[in-house]
């Protein structure tokens, strides 16, 4: 199967999206003016997105991250409720060594598919087109991802 290069056009330029999310996290009072400020220099100096830097440096704890990504995608955040409790999934066929390298995690099987969440791409490889994976499953860029990759389904965890 030939994947091709995928864009959503009514997805936001990133920098838009970035600067969406640095606004949303002074009203929240996740962050104050200075602090995206010190985060935007030292993205551009390292070459690494906004949201990245502000936890590598401790200024945004993950928790205060997802909920802005929550808020900005009108989605909830999942609880741990959300992923299994017991025996990871297909322990059998998926080899930690490969999920941890992968840094995907199997959560559920829904309908027969296997449902694989993997994180946001902070610095996406020259070879994944696509802006980014999102949390449907179901959406064509995820699709052509899970079948690239050889599973069911896959998306973007919706939670920490």
């Amino acid at each position: 199967m030939n994947i091709m290069p995928l864009l959503d056009p009514l997805a936001p330029p990133l920098d838009q999206a970035l600067d969406r999310l640095a606004g949303l996290l002074v009203r929240q009072g996740q962050c104050d003016g200075r602090t995206i400020e010190r985060g935007r220099r030292v993205a551009e100096e390292s070459g690494q997105r906004l949201d990245a830097v502000l936890i590598q440096l401790g200024l945004l704890t993950e928790r205060g991250l997802a909920e802005a990504y929550a808020a900005l995608l009108r989605l909830p955040v999942a609880g741990p409720e959300r992923y299994p409790a017991a025996a990871p999934l297909f322990a059998d066929r998926l080899s930690i060594r490969f999920l941890r390298q992968a840094r995907a995690m199997p959560v559920a099987e829904d309908e027969g598919r296997l449902v694989v969440e993997v994180p946001s791409i902070s610095r996406p490889p020259r070879t994944l087109f696509a802006t980014e994976l999102t949390t449907d499953s179901s959406n064509f860029r995820n699709s052509c991802a899970a079948a690239w990759y050889g599973v069911s389904s896959l998306r973007l965890g919706s939670g920490p």
